[in-house]
């Protein structure tokens, strides 16, 4: 049996041709055998030979004809298929001898050739294709760089990138010429060399902090020059991200150390001034409540009515004056938190109920989740906070629509909102009116009245707390003012600091 198998196998590997002609001896060569026994035996031995001589010659023209036939077509197939691996040639076709299997393979295979080169064709084209557009866009990119560089070079703001461990990769002109370096002298130096962080030792970890505050918006930061002298600065910046993800970040600096003085100025102006107004509003205010008392003066209707006038317009112009002097306050760094645990419900209760009074008592709702936890909180701070919040809604709404103040906890502090159906603000001044003076509407806020410091206050009154303030709003619809507030005791490093890098807000121990 194992010599069977392994002849089988070497016939396996025999040519086509050459199995074909053997079948055919195999096939022919017995019957003419046989033919020629029977000759031999019937008739004479020289008719048995010649029976022989035309089998014989009878198989090698068989032969010819199926090396024509089938074994040239399909080494002509062989040598045309090698002739493709060996030299990726498509080109010309396979002779389509006869019109059998072997010629229908071979007009096959002539057919997969043209779909090839029909391929190839269009594979060509397409690359060249692509090859226009990568050269287009390659010019493009190039332009876009000198218009970025040249931008760059020119800009009158510090320019910078960093990589991720915040050390410089690139700077502008300005940016060398404001700390005083020269053109490369930075590259490969932490940022924190010239750049240092408000309140912190100079680390390359606290480069890379100011970083990260400055890309959440801006930040204050103190810049350093060779000679010692220290400028303030602002800081913007943005990450970079490449296919591998984040690299490093892009920003700008700028130099606010003149706008610092001026507002130092303006707010030291405006607390001189607070101040001088406050004895004479005092006076106006005791001297028109003195006139309404009764048996010290009798007031005809109009003179009463004068006297209502200047009571309520000094008790406007002190709330002014009020406003002015906590805006000064903040600004001075000075605010002193007297934090005891407050109930948010019960305040803005007593909030709401002088708004109520005023003969709108239906208007107002206040709206509280159950298992709301108090805040460990200065009172009277938040008590301003609600306050400056439900009068912007007074003032900005149609009168009698509804406003409501909603308590509930949003992950783990506590958020409160106050909704109105006002006109709502524009998305464009929804962070500037948290700004000092900023006012969305001037016409309306006149017709409201107001400095455009209550919500001001609010929000440094929420932040000193360790909170958040924002605005979502639909314009001709409403809007909603949201805070949040803390409700565990902060811990030292916790503590709210401000532009010049110190704590903010001073505290009181509370219960």
């Amino acid at each position: 049996m194992k010599i069977y198998d392994r002849l089988l196998n070497q016939i396996d590997e025999w040519p086509l041709g050459t199995k074909l002609l053997v079948a055919l001896l195999a096939a022919s060569l017995v019957p003419t055998l046989v033919a020629a026994f029977v000759l031999y035996r019937l008739a004479s031995a020289y008719n048995a030979i010649i029976l022989v001589a035309f089998g014989a010659v009878f198989l090698v023209l068989s032969s010819l004809g199926i090396h024509r036939v089938i074994t040239r077509p399909i080494r002509a197939l062989e040598r045309r298929v090698n002739q493709i691996m060996e030299r990726d040639d498509f080109s010309g076709s396979v002779e389509v001898a006869c019109d059998d299997e072997v010629g229908s393979l071979s007009r096959t295979f002539n057919r997969l050739l043209e779909t090839v080169r029909h391929s190839q064709r269009h594979i060509l084209e397409l690359n060249e294709q692509l090859e226009a557009k990568s050269e287009a866009l390659a010019g493009e990119v190039a332009a876009s760089r000198r218009r970025y560089s040249d931008v760059v070079r020119r800009s009158s703001q510090g320019i910078f990138t960093t990589g991720q461990d915040g050390h410089l990769t690139l700077y502008n002109e300005a940016f060398a010429k404001l700390f005083g370096r020269r053109s490369r002298e930075l590259i490969g130096r932490s940022i924190v060399e010239v750049v240092k962080p408000l309140g912190s030792g100079g680390s390359a970890e606290d480069g890379l902090k100011l970083l990260e505050r400055a890309a959440q918006g801006s930040a204050q930061a103190v810049g350093c020059r060779p000679d010692g002298e220290e400028i303030e600065i602002e800081v913007r910046a943005m990450p970079i991200h490449e296919r591998m993800g984040f690299a490093g970040y892009q920003g700008i600096v700028r130099n606010i150390t003149e706008e610092k003085r001026l507002e130092a100025l303006k707010s030291d102006f405006v607390s001189m001034v607070s101040h001088e107004l406050r004895t004479p509003l005092a006076a106006i205010y005791g001297a028109a409540k003195t006139l309404e008392r009764p048996g010290i003066a009798k007031l005809e209707p109009d003179a009463a009515a004068l006297v209502e006038a200047i009571k309520r317009q000094a008790e406007h112009m002190t709330a002014l004056v009020e406003d002015l002097l906590a805006a000064s306050r903040i600004e001075e760094g000075v605010i002193v938190l007297d934090r005891t645990w407050v109930d948010l419900e019960t305040l803005a209760r007593e909030v709401i109920s002088p708004f109520a009074r005023s003969g709108e008592p239906d208007r107002f709702t206040v709206n509280c989740a159950s298992s709301v936890p108090p805040v460990f909180a200065d009172r009277r701070l938040i008590e301003r906070v609600l306050s400056n919040l439900v009068s912007n809604a007074v003032k900005y709404s149609p009168s009698y629509s509804p406003i409501s103040i909603t308590i509930r906890t949003r992950d783990g502090d506590v958020e409160a909102f106050v909704v109105d159906r006002g006109s709502g603000v524009p998305i464009g001044d929804r962070e500037r009116v948290f700004e000092r003076f900023f006012q969305s509407d001037a016409g309306t806020s006149r017709k409201a009245g107001g400095a455009g410091l209550g919500l001001y206050i609010a929000k440094n009154a929420v932040e000193a707390h360790g909170g958040k303030i924002w605005v979502e709003s639909e314009l001709g619809k409403g809007s909603a003012f949201h805070f949040t507030l803390p409700t565990t005791k902060p811990t030292p490093d916790e503590t709210p600091r401000g532009r010049d890098g110190q704590a903010r807000v001073g505290t009181t121990p509370g219960g």
